[in-house]
């Protein structure tokens, strides 16, 4: 019987090791998630997508304010691209003048700061290898960047 229970108490042991090493490994990988740059920014999102992880992608949106529409559609767009190869992404500075981002000089949820393009590759298709790029407006709150929603979905344009 003490065998027994000195056995039950190294596995009781051995649980709480693990539960303990899992919950510090988490809030470790979200600490590690500082947001303040641009770069930063990329890397969390090359990660969160080659990943797979849709709720780690959403983490890196501001979502106060946004509608129900936008927030769709932003969710839409963001499963698209999940797990796909990104060829490359692209940090432009936003401008007041692009027509295609109209909608946050309306109603901003957040200011716009730049447009982050990333360029998805699909699979090869009669003519070649398809890449979709998809501009998301990105903007800064409280030291931190993120995906800004807007009225509809974010734009997206194709080449070979």
């Amino acid at each position: 019987m003490k065998a027994f229970a000195g056995k039950f108490n190294m596995f009781g042991l051995c649980i709480l090791t693990c539960t303990y090493m899992t919950c510090f490994l988490s809030q470790s990988a979200l600490a590690a998630d500082d947001l303040s740059t641009v770069v930063r920014f990329e890397t969390a999102f090359r990660r969160a997508n080659s990943r797979r992880d849709i709720h780690q992608l959403e983490q890196l949106v501001f979502w106060n304010r946004a509608t129900e529409t936008s927030k769709r559609a932003l969710r839409h767009r963001l499963r698209e691209g999940l797990g796909r190869t990104i060829d490359r992404i692209q940090v432009l500075p936003f401008s007041g003048e692009t027509a295609l981002f109209g909608a946050f000089l309306r109603h901003p949820t957040l200011r716009p700061s730049h447009i982050f393009v990333v360029w998805y590759m699909l699979p090869r298709d009669n003519v070649g290898v398809p890449i979709v790029g998809t501009r998301y407006p990105i903007g800064m709150k409280d030291g931190t960047f993120y995906i800004i929603p807007a009225d509809g979905a974010p734009v997206s344009s194709i080449h070979y």
